[in-house]
C-alpha cells in the first residue's frame, strides 16, 4: 500500500511572498481598496459600481506614482478594458 499523498501539489511547500513584492503587493491592494471605497461608483461611465483601480500611467513608466492615488482611477471592469484597449492602440 501506499503512504505517500496522490496528490502531486499536496507535497509542495506553501510559497512565501515579500509584502513588498510584484504588482498586486499588499501597498497597491490597500490603496485599490481605499479607492474603491472613497470612490464607489465608475469614474468613466457613472453608472456602475467601482471595481477595478488601474493606473493612469503605466505601471513601467511611473515608479515615482505606482502608490500615488493621482495616478489612479476607480471604474468597473468594462471601462477598464476600454482603457486598456485604447491605450494599447
Amino acid at each position: 500500500m501506499r503512504s505517500e499523498p496522490t496528490n502531486k501539489w499536496a507535497s509542495k511547500p506553501e510559497r512565501k511572498r515579500s509584502a513588498h513584492s510584484g504588482k498586486h503587493s499588499n501597498p497597491m491592494r490597500k490603496l485599490s481598496r481605499d479607492m474603491r471605497a472613497n470612490h464607489p461608483i465608475c469614474a468613466v461611465c457613472e453608472v456602475r459600481p467601482s471595481t477595478e483601480v488601474p493606473h493612469k500611467r503605466k505601471w513601467s513608466e511611473s515608479v515615482a506614482g505606482r502608490l500615488d492615488p493621482r495616478n489612479c482611477i476607480a471604474v468597473c471592469r468594462s471601462c477598464h478594458e476600454l482603457l486598456e484597449k485604447a491605450n494599447n492602440g
